[in-house]
């Protein structure tokens, strides 16, 4: 491991160790210059540097001192060089390494030892020391975490320079604005700000090494598979290796070291991760705001699942502003789990763990930067990537100060992070009411909520019934329910109380007071309580074709006047009002596709232990805020018709059923336990609960038990190789290749059947008969033709840009991209080679698939006068078909075609704790099956 120097800072009278208690030291005078020195300490001068503990080995330190110390260390027999800033990569003047970085915060400390303080919260993995300024009044003789404290972070991913520039710059604005400007001068006194400009030295470092594709490195340095050589399966994520909710699941972060979200081996893994949340701990910020680049985006809140509110939104919203305003201009403000899911984060862990409040200002990318005057000399065709924001003064400087406001922002709000100091002159309300319109509680008590400052104190519950006399009841705060709630509530939380005492057909309004304050208000009307505790939500568009069959299978089943809410007339149903008063949700969507506010009340009313039937074709579609993959168990699904039967599995198993009618569209569906197991995630445990007779999971063979299957590895050519004896058939004959395939791949890759004959050079691809081949050439072709040199027999590069021409040298271009969606008939005609012999091969070529797991062949045929051959099922092999090698000019293949069972068992219906989702209608059932089903999945 390569040893770090431990940086020392000095002072006129003695050389003082820098660590959590580092003493500040008196202002150097003018005449006194600091310098940075490279230190070399032999065995036998360690006298001169005794009090700061050098050992007797021979080390080097790295130290900040004046001319006269300089001198006294000399004389000690110490030699001396001075450290020269490290040349920068070409093209870099504005951006500093690590060491300039350090230099510059040990100076500042030096320069400004009144306010100012310089230490190290912790090592990296190779050792080297992770730096943080304090800047408040008596910096040295205040205990960290005194007076209310805010806490600026840069490069928690290397590779983001911007966001160390931001810092640094913040820094030198405090240091050097106190005492000449007022507002400065009172943050600095009243307050305490800390500055880590690198929270990931190692990284950071490694971006500015020249190496080939360093300066996109994300992660730290940890050697992953320990063979001393850094490459693309080393190094952590630093933003998914924190213990909150780490590995929640594998989209918020993922196991795979290859991976930029590589997690790490385990909670809390890395040296980094430990030093910044035991920093957390220690001096207990208020505010804290970690720069990341580059989405231009403002995020606060729950991050590891999608569309998830917490009570302290309500101070994030009036800090960074909401989808209409931002308090970074050009940005957006919104809270972390819109953006996207993220599990093991530091704001999670910051605010759960270390209660301490985050927020991430993603800054701008280089494209946005050369974008931003037309006039000057920068383009975004100038940008490597988004990431590599230019290296010029002006447009740092102008990041910097879009950025600024905000920052200043976050700082003036830490001594009341509740009340926060808004560059958009928004207020945090005190209350923020939950409201509806319709309650379903008949006579029985209603449950009502507030988002409340916690400073007022536990709220009280106040309504009125029909305008008459004012009434009270108590609130207690709410714990949360089986996933979700009860956190997230630094300074503010979510109370609950019950309304009682209405009727069937009252209006009741309702507000909430503390401490001699009072929210806005609301008015309900009272419904008939449910007959029954199950709920058909009909979420169709045209319920009353549907919904009473569903109402006569649910009394048949012993939930006799269930009631139906109609989704098109009434809206998304209320969880508090409406569904807080049922048991069961039967949730039948025929053809539609549901809407994200009645996903996310149906979410709410799970995961308050209410339990959810959903059924139909669609019932798997548009599930945006992850309910049905995370909740329901379904990984992927997709439609197909032919379904004849169902025949009930595991929790459902022994209900059975021939489907009336003619076949419909079913849904299948993909386990979500198949991808992430049960006993490493049981939050997530799915159970197969049914399959159709006639319609087959398109991972699974076409027909049989086997399959040929080739997966997907970037940078591969595959073939699936025969010949064909043509020499007795005639072209009148029209002899084709039949098969079925099924693609469940997504990225830079196609399919075709390539085709030539024996020992001849003319090669071409074929096209499908039935239409599912094209002539547009694959996405990323030029990429293709430079991996894999054959494909220009078929494809020609056009001189700029990603593209092609669907010609080349020996024939012409006709594949297939992107993913099938199950298993779909292929043929090719063969009638150009009647008469002899043909080589065909089903090839998959690929540069890089971005997702799936690979793509599949089966029920091959050779049809001749109409008349189909014998079927090659892959059962136990390949024959008479064989795996050849990649063409000459790709890369050794480590993967080919290969025969295959089936890689996942897709189902026609899946149980969760929560409830059950099925592939289609109760209505496409007989009468008793409806009701021996319904009676299996409801409580």
């Amino acid at each position: 491991m390569l040893e770090i120097p431990r940086i020392l800072t000095a002072a006129a009278a003695a050389l003082l160790p820098l660590s959590g208690g580092a003493t500040a030291v008196p202002r150097p005078q003018p005449a006194d210059t600091l310098k940075v020195w490279q230190a070399v300490v032999s065995p036998g001068q360690t006298p001169v540097l005794a009090d700061v503990g050098v050992d007797a080995a021979e080390t080097t330190r790295e130290l900040v001192l004046t001319p006269s110390q300089a001198a006294r260390v000399r004389a000690g027999g110490v030699r001396l060089t001075e450290r020269r800033p490290p040349a920068a990569p070409a093209g870099h003047g504005v951006f500093r390494r690590y060491g300039d970085i350090t230099a510059e915060m040990r100076r500042a400390a030096a320069e400004h030892p009144d306010i100012a303080k310089v230490e190290s919260i912790g090592r990296t993995v190779q050792g080297r020391d992770i730096l943080a300024l304090k800047v408040t009044r008596a910096a040295a003789t205040t205990p960290d975490g005194a007076r209310p404290a805010t806490v600026y972070l840069g490069a928690q991913h290397a590779r983001e320079w911007i966001t160390v520039e931001m810092v640094r710059r913040l820094m030198h604005r405090f240091v050097t604005g106190h005492g000449s400007d007022a507002a400065t001068t009172a943050l600095v006194d009243g307050t305490e700000i800390w500055f880590l400009p690198v929270a990931n030295p190692d990284g950071y470092e490694h971006t500015f090494s020249g190496e080939p594709g360093a300066r996109l490195w994300r992660k730290n340095l940890r050697d992953n598979n320990g063979d001393g050589v850094l490459g693309t399966g080393d190094g952590v994520d630093l933003n998914r290796n924190f213990g909150y909710r780490w590995g929640w699941d594998d989209e918020g972060s993922s196991p795979d070291p290859a991976a930029e979200t590589y997690r790490g081996p385990g909670p809390d893994s890395e040296p980094e991760t430990v030093a910044l949340s035991a920093f957390q701990r220690r001096v207990k910020p208020r505010q804290s705001v970690n720069f990341h680049s580059s989405a231009e985006t403002l995020m606060y809140g729950v991050g590891w699942q999608s569309t998830t509110g917490a009570p302290d939104d309500v101070m994030y919203r009036a800090l960074t502003g909401d989808g209409s305003a931002s308090a970074v201009p050009g940005s957006t403000a919104t809270p972390l789990s819109l953006f996207g899911a993220s599990n093991g984060d530091s704001a999670g862990h910051a605010v759960n763990v270390n209660r301490v409040p985050m927020v991430i200002d993603e800054m701008a990318s280089c494209y946005t930067a050369a974008d931003s005057d037309p006039a000057d000399a920068w383009s975004p065709d100038d940008c490597p990537s988004e990431f590599e924001f230019p290296d010029d003064e002006r447009l740092i400087e102008a990041e910097y100060q879009r950025n600024l406001p905000f920052a200043l922002s976050v700082a003036a709000s830490a001594a009341d992070p509740a009340r926060p100091a808004s560059v958009l002159h928004l207020t945090a309300p005190a209350f923020t009411p939950h409201r509806f319109t319709t309650s379903a509680a008949g006579t029985g008590p209603q449950t009502v909520s507030v988002v409340s400052r916690k400073s007022l104190g536990t709220p009280t519950v106040t309504f009125r019934i029909n305008g008459g006399g004012v009434r009270t009841a108590r609130t207690t705060a709410w714990t949360g329910g089986r996933v979700y709630g009860g956190t997230d509530n630094l300074y503010y939380d979510e109370y609950r109380g019950q309304v009682t005492g209405a009727r069937p057909g009252d209006r009741v309004e309702v507000w909430f007071t503390a401490s001699g304050q009072s929210s806005d208000r609301f008015t309900f009307r009272v419904t008939a309580a449910p007959a029954t505790g199950t709920l058909v939500l009909a979420d169709e568009g045209a319920p009353a074709s549907r919904a009473s069959v569903y109402v006569g299978a649910l009394a048949a089943a012993g939930h006799r006047g269930a009631t139906v809410w109609d989704v098109a007339v009434q809206g998304a149903p209320d969880p508090l009002g409406v569904l807080g008063h049922y048991r069961n949700v039967v949730w039948e969507v025929g053809d539609a596709v549901s809407e994200s506010a009645t996903t996310l009340a149906v979410r709410d009313f799970a995961n308050e232990g209410g339990t959810v039937v959903k059924a139909g074709p669609t019932a798997a579609d548009g599930d945006a805020v992850g309910f049905v993959r995370y909740w329901l168990g379904v990984e992927n699904s997709f439609a197909g018709t032919g379904a004849t039967a169902f025949r009930g599995t595991g929790e459902l198993a022994g209900v059975s059923g021939t489907f009336t009618g003619p076949p419909a569209t079913s849904a299948l569906f993909d386990s979500l336990s198949d991808t992430l197991p049960a006993d490493r995630y049981p939050q997530f445990a799915a159970r197969p609960a049914g399959t159709y007779a006639g319609l087959t999971g398109r991972l699974e063979p076409f027909a049989g038990s086997g399959m040929a299957a080739v997966r997907t590895p970037d940078h591969r050519y595959a073939r699936l190789t025969r010949t064909v004896d043509l020499t007795a058939v005639t072209a009148a004959q029209q002899p084709k290749l039949t098969f079925a395939l099924a693609k469940d791949a997504l990225g830079h890759y196609a399919t075709t059947v390539e085709a030539h004959t024996p020992g001849r050079d003319d090669w071409t691809t074929l096209p499908d008969l039935l239409g599912a081949t094209s002539s547009d050439t694959p996405p990323g072709c030029a990429t293709l033709l430079a991996e894999h040199p054959f494909l220009t027999h078929y494809l020609t590069a056009t001189p700029e840009g990603d593209d092609c021409t669907p010609e080349g040298t020996t024939g012409t271009w006709a594949g297939q991209t992107g993913e099938s969606g199950g298993w779909q008939r292929t043929a090719v005609d063969l009638s150009r080679y009647a008469g002899g012999t043909v080589e065909l091969s089903i090839t998959y070529v690929s540069a890089v698939t971005l997702y799936g797991t690979g793509v599949y062949v089966d029920d091959a045929r050779l049809e001749v006068g109409g008349t189909p051959g014998a079927a090659t099922g892959f059962e136990t092999g390949l024959d008479p078909f064989t795996a050849t090698g990649p063409p000459p000019g790709s890369p050794a293949a480590t993967t080919g075609w290969a025969q295959s069972a089936a890689v996942r068992h897709s189902h026609a219906a899946l149980t969760t704790r929560y409830g059950t989702i099925l592939g289609f209608g109760l209505e496409s059932l007989p009468p008793a099956q409806r009701t021996a089903l319904l009676t299996r999945a409801l409580r």
